[in-house]
């Protein structure tokens, strides 16, 4: 994709309430899509609200604002998230919005990227709150401090003041970001904010070679004087501070920015302006000089519990790393899942009824992506005739009965590989590891008494191994379509699972 149309949202969020800014936030989606509009940013926190109160009034002071906001707070996932992705989806448009994030009885500061079919493709929480936020917000990991691949290209996300931290900012950079969604409140700190922050904005956009699409929140005069009334506060404190902008990779704006009211700056997104700023100009390539001067980034994300065992006791976690004698390599266990789907049908009958579905001939995968196809639309649309009524194709067909039988083993056994790489790149943008054990595999085997049988292993208990909501989510859709298949060929009750 070459060009994309861009939005960037500057809107006022409805006070005290998550529902009301999310139908608002939903309601923007809609209006977007009917301008052509392919990616969008929204402000800061924007769903409730920016916790302003934490600005202007003292620690003791603010727990009945802080109550209010934790109770209305989002919890990912949640009917809010949902209505978000549904947006997402009905507009085929890929959304980054900030929220406050509620996880347990902790408040951060979140930025969700949904893809264009609403997949929650990134759920990053703000490293270090900035000075009164902290009274409000706690920390995150490294986890989220990547670009990710999204239907508009490769998407870094950063909030506020992460901006002045050249680390954190470089860390998208070296990840090949193509779009920057810059998130920062709006309606606070006055006119000096305003402009610190187009100074930001462009200066990233310069370094990273990429485009900026920066969103600020608007609080109306009326919204003012509530946050006045409830807080004691004057004025000053809650005005200003907006910069809603497009910014292109040498650092010019498109359009005029919004520096006050409600609106989007909407613009088109030439990607072969990211190649020309590049040309002379690569900080992550030939304008870099890594053996000088380099990133070390700790990307893991952190839990508040770590799991030890006894010698010899079973591998409780689902993934268990043993550094290995190399140093360059290391050992993951995992515990995958095997399914045993048992079947009244022959051997002869099960392996028909499988290739009636998935196709009886073979599919060269690696041959599909030839001269012909050099995009992702039409390769897409030639795999898509190949997909049998349960969206998988047959790949290849290893006859295990044959050779088996030189051993003294007579019995039926196909092992069968089936996919459909429409699936497996919703996995693969999150963790190209997954690659392993895609496509996926069927053991059919001839059982006693004219009886089957076919097993496979759980795509997702294979390609998951470290936390990552975005990669689970899509491995369990094709753990979905891997049963129902099995279950319609098979003609049999739902299988047990058992440690593999």
């Amino acid at each position: 994709m070459t060009s994309i149309r861009a939005a960037a949202v500057q809107l006022s969020p409805v006070l005290y309430s998550r529902e009301g800014t999310v139908e608002r936030v939903v309601a923007k989606i809609d209006e977007l899509a009917y301008q052509k509009v392919q990616f969008a940013t929204f402000p800061e926190t924007v769903v409730p609200y920016y916790p302003y109160f934490s600005f202007v009034q003292r620690p003791y002071a603010m727990s009945a604002e802080h109550m209010r906001l934790l109770a209305q707070a989002v919890t990912v996932p949640s009917p809010a998230t949902e209505a978000i992705r549904d947006a997402a989806r009905r507009a085929g448009m890929v959304v980054s919005i900030g929220v406050n994030e509620r996880d347990g009885g902790s408040l951060f500061n979140t930025q969700l990227l949904f893809d264009a079919d609403g997949t929650l493709i990134q759920r990053r929480r703000k490293i270090t709150p900035t000075f009164h936020e902290r009274m409000v917000w706690g920390q995150g990991d490294g986890s989220g401090l990547r670009a990710v691949e999204s239907a508009v290209g490769r998407v870094g996300q950063l909030a506020c003041w992460e901006h002045y931290n050249p680390l954190a900012r470089y860390s998208l950079i070296a990840d090949g970001e193509q779009i920057h969604s810059a998130m920062f409140p709006g309606s606070i700190f006055g006119d000096l904010f305003s402009q610190q922050s187009e100074i930001q904005v462009r200066n990233h956009a310069l370094e990273s070679g990429a485009f900026v699409v920066a969103a600020t929140a608007w609080l109306d005069p009326d919204q003012q004087a509530q946050i006045m009334a409830d807080t004691g506060s004057p004025a000053g404190p809650l005005s200003g501070g907006c910069f809603t902008a497009i910014v292109t990779p040498q650092g010019e704006l498109l359009g005029e920015p919004l520096r006050s009211g409600e609106g989007a700056v909407i613009a088109d997104l030439d990607f072969a302006q990211i190649d020309r700023r590049k040309a002379f100009m690569d900080s992550s390539g030939h304008y870099s000089r890594p053996e000088l001067l380099s990133l070390l980034i700790d990307r893991t994300p952190r839990a508040q519990v770590h799991e030890t065992r006894s010698p010899g006791s079973p591998v409780t976690p689902a993934v268990e790393e043993v550094e290995m004698s190399s140093a360059d390599s290391r050992e993951i266990r995992f515990e995958g899942v095997r399914l045993r789907f048992d079947s009244d049908r022959s051997y002869d009958e099960l392996l028909a009824a499988l290739l009636a579905d998935v196709g009886e001939k073979p599919v060269a995968i690696d041959e599909l992506p030839s001269a012909t196809f050099q995009d992702w639309e039409s390769f897409a649309t030639e795999v898509a005739r190949h997909l049998g009524p349960s969206d998988f194709m047959l790949l290849e067909l290893i006859d295990h009965g044959g050779w088996i039988k030189t051993a003294g083993i007579d019995r039926k056994a196909m092992r069968v590989i089936i996919g459909n790489p429409l699936i497996a790149i919703t996995m693969l943008r999150h963790d190209l590891t997954a690659g392993l054990f895609a496509p996926v595999e069927l053991l059919l085997l001839e059982e006693g008494d004219g009886r089957s049988s076919l097993t496979y292993v759980k795509p997702s208990s294979l390609m998951v191994v470290d936390e990552n909501p975005p990669l689970s989510a899509a491995a369990q859709v094709l753990d979905d379509k891997l049963a129902a298949l099995a279950g319609k060929v098979t003609a049999s009750s739902p299988p047990a699972q058992s440690g593999y």
